[in-house]
């Protein structure tokens, strides 16, 4: 009934307002499965100098010969506005062929392989446009969903897709989100980024992508991620951020050292 959808919109709502809080009373730093500890991991600290902002652009490079393009995934509760501040640096430095995907409700309801569909959709129309190459790049969930894209989509497809860079992507899930408040109002994506779920088992158990260099850039501050080695894959190029201040789940994906 409309009542009935009501009730679950303002709950999802309620329930993205509140994810930050309750992140505060997660237990961080378990151990979680199938992270070897031996995975190479760099670290780069945030806090260092930055070359200032209002220091001119270097001269842009040539225009690219082959016809490639990056595409944005936002995570759970987002907007695809969480790429502004990237979209504006990588543009100045003169990769201007990019695009940014709004999934739909938020990134809150739909299953995380529905999503993955809308990431197919993307990608078939930049094929139509010519294009032949995509670098994926996902903060949170959104590294899920592209991974689920790359595991599904295929054989044989016109678009190349040497890299995926995975922000702050909680690969083997989160304990955030194992609270049963979430799973009365049917947010299916949360549940699916459960731990133990189904949808992360076989997700890892599917292991690398065949043809993508997969970069997981990741912060052991994370207040969403819990705990944050969740982020690290031993296939992947795995960088540690630190210095990010306060909420720096959300605070990665505006630091400058992430853009580079």
């Amino acid at each position: 009934s409309k009542q009935a959808d009501g009730l679950r919109d303002d709950a999802l709502r309620n329930a993205g307002s509140t994810l930050g809080s309750a992140a505060g009373g997660m237990q961080v730093g378990e151990n979680v499965s199938n992270i070897p500890t031996d995975t190479p991991i760099e670290t780069i600290n945030t806090n260092d100098d930055l070359p200032r902002q209002d220091e001119p652009p270097q001269e842009s490079a040539p225009p690219v010969q082959d016809k490639s393009a990056i595409v944005f995934v936002h995570g759970w509760n987002s907007t695809d506005d969480v790429w502004n501040d990237m979209r504006s640096y990588l543009s100045a430095k003169g990769l201007n062929r990019h695009a940014a995907i709004d999934l739909p409700g938020r990134g809150l309801v739909q299953p995380i392989p529905d999503l993955a569909q809308k990431l197919a959709v993307t990608i078939n129309g930049l094929a139509a446009q010519g294009v032949t190459k995509v670098s994926l790049v996902s903060h949170s969930m959104g590294g899920l969903v592209c991974r689920e894209y790359l595991r599904t989509r295929p054989a044989g497809h016109s678009v190349a897709i040497p890299t995926l860079i995975t922000i702050a992507t909680p690969h083997h899930g989160t304990q955030l989100f194992t609270q049963d408040c979430f799973e009365l109002i049917g947010c299916t994506p949360r549940m699916q980024m459960n731990p133990d779920s189904d949808f992360i088992k076989s997700i890892n158990a599917a292991g690398a992508p065949s043809g993508t260099k997969v970069v997981s850039i990741w912060t052991p501050d994370d207040e969403v991620v819990s705990p944050p080695t969740s982020c690290v894959v031993s296939w992947a190029k795995n960088y540690k951020i630190t210095g990010l201040g306060s909420k720096p789940h959300s605070a990665i994906v505006r630091s400058p050292h992430v853009f580079e």
